[in-house]
């Protein structure tokens, strides 16, 4: 578990949270969360990471020099401690968002469009294909197609993006395939979508507690009376 890695770098951790606040040291450090599990960490300045399932966060555990720079695979939620004097910066496989004290989500999972979020304060972000930085407003959300092209700004509920946080799955208007992505990695199964493509795109409001279990989940999916979607062993098939 990612509590007893860092138990054993002599940081003090319960199952769920690190708090690196009284750390000395300056090395990098990689926390990795599974599948099934999120994680609470408190870094050397006092920002908040609440990382999702299935996500790296890279970091160091005390910052040094000009910005204060950290690096993420998958999604995390973000609240920033504020210092002017040294921005914080998280960077993904295609975005860039530089920050001096705020609140936002970011998603950024390999081969799946990728998200930011902004909740409170303002953000601005650069992507892998420009030098101009897009500058978001609170309630506002940039997305990236998988490739890292495309980007759109948009205005979204921020309550629907964070949810996960609380511990419920929460898509509003959310395709079927994004859906079933994040029950997968919840729960830890293989996703099953050989099916007419034209259901993937059903676009569906759905809330479920994550703390349920995954025939839970899929009772709540199936009662929408939009499709079927059952568990074979390990795995998720859409019928």
């Amino acid at each position: 578990r990612a509590g007893q890695a860092l138990d054993e770098q002599g940081i003090a951790a319960d199952e769920r949270v690190a708090d690196y606040r009284k750390t000395e040291q300056t090395s990098m450090q990689t926390l990795t969360v599974p599948r099934g599990k999120d994680y609470h960490l408190v870094l050397a300045d006092g920002t908040e990471v609440w990382i999702n399932a299935e996500s790296r966060l890279h970091y160091p555990a005390r910052f040094t020099g000009d910005t204060r720079t950290v690096r993420l695979e998958g999604e995390a939620y973000f609240k920033v401690a504020r210092d002017e004097q040294h921005p914080f910066v998280v960077e993904t496989a295609h975005l860039k968002t530089r920050v001096l004290g705020t609140e936002f989500n970011l998603q950024s999972y390999a081969g799946e469009a990728s998200s930011v979020t902004l909740v409170t304060g303002r953000v601005a972000v650069q992507t892998d294909h420009s030098a101009e930085q897009i500058s978001l407003m609170p309630g506002q959300e940039l997305t990236l197609e998988a490739d890292g092209t495309s980007p759109t700004l948009q205005n979204v509920d921020t309550y629907a993006r964070t949810q996960w946080k609380e511990g419920y799955f929460y898509f509003d208007r959310a395709s079927l395939e994004e859906i079933l992505h994040g029950l997968g990695r919840w729960y830890n199964v293989d996703i099953e979508l050989d099916c007419d493509p034209a259901l993937l795109d059903y676009h569906l409001h759905y809330v479920a507690n994550r703390h349920g279990t995954l025939a839970e989940a899929l009772e709540k999916l199936n009662n929408l009376k939009r499709v079927t979607v059952v568990q074979e062993g390990n795995r998720i098939v859409l019928k």
